[in-house]
């Protein structure tokens, strides 16, 4: 198959009984469209908006098939697909110099599952680090089988006053995405055996989910569509949990993180060598 200048196969590297995967073996179509990856132009003025958004539309879709770990730089920078400037594809570049160094890299699914579910989920929101408007940046992962297979990096077009109200509208979503893979379990393989968990790291949003009165003074602004989480969870559909931050793998989809996380979540969301 072919997704943008990607071309993937089955991987033949592990023994089948163990696992399977794809791998990504080329990006030269890709790396192509924007000349010499190795020089960055210098200075702040504005640049062709179709070249860069040939480049980043490219890379979304690149991002959206087969390379969860750009999906949050993608994100970024789309947003100034209609009025870019050098930076920006500066910062385009650098995603292509990191594609080009880890073509080895492979969407992996063991056959066996570590969890009681075959499904689980991720979901994150970091809280008004965005100083444009402090919108919402928020992002899932769900695992199949200790691999990935649906995945967000995404900006809300609302302002949250506090984390916990944050961390709920993040749940929100991650809940609308799990009901359709619980729907789409039972249609091709059967009914789940348990309910599907889905971890946050906001100890506010996870005890909101467990009873109605807890910060009833914080969270009663709350728009009445972010709670239905907890009736999710109260009929046993979903199973909402916390999870510590340095384990919650949705991280990677709300901000860049230093080199050692970053692969160390590339690595827990199921890209290999």
């Amino acid at each position: 198959m072919k997704y943008s200048g990607v071309t993937e196969r089955p991987n033949t590297s592990r023994p089948s009984s163990n696992a399977s995967g794809w791998k990504t073996q080329t990006l030269l179509p890709l790396l192509s469209m924007t000349g010499t990856l190795e020089t960055e132009p210098q200075g702040e003025t504005k640049v062709d908006a179709g070249h860069y958004q040939r480049i980043v539309g490219s890379l979304s879709y690149t991002a959206t098939v087969t390379r969860p770990d750009i999906a949050f730089a993608i994100s970024a920078l789309s947003h100034y697909s209609s009025r870019p400037f050098t930076p920006h594809l500066t910062a385009a570049k650098r995603v292509l110099r990191y594609l080009k160094r880890t073509t080895d890299l492979k969407l992996l699914f063991p056959r066996i599952p570590i969890t009681p579910s075959p499904i689980l989920g991720f979901t994150h929101s970091d809280f008004a680090r965005d100083t444009n408007g402090r919108k919402l940046k928020e992002g899932y992962v769900f695992q199949v089988y200790n691999g990935p297979v649906s995945w967000k990096s995404y900006k809300q077009l609302m302002v949250a006053l506090c984390t916990m109200e944050a961390e709920n509208v993040a749940c929100s979503e991650a809940a609308r995405e799990a009901q359709w893979l619980v729907k789409l379990h039972t249609d091709v393989v059967g009914k789940l055996g348990c309910p599907l968990p889905v971890c946050t790291d906001s100890n506010g949003a996870f005890k909101n989910t467990q009873a109605a009165g807890y910060g009833k003074s914080r969270s009663k602004h709350i728009d009445v569509k972010f709670h239905h989480c907890r009736d999710l969870h109260a009929t046993r559909e979903l199973e909402f949990s916390y999870v510590s931050t340095n384990d919650n793998l949705a991280d990677i989809m709300t901000k860049a993180l230093g080199p050692e996380k970053h692969r160390g979540f590339t690595e827990g969301i199921g890209l290999h060598r």
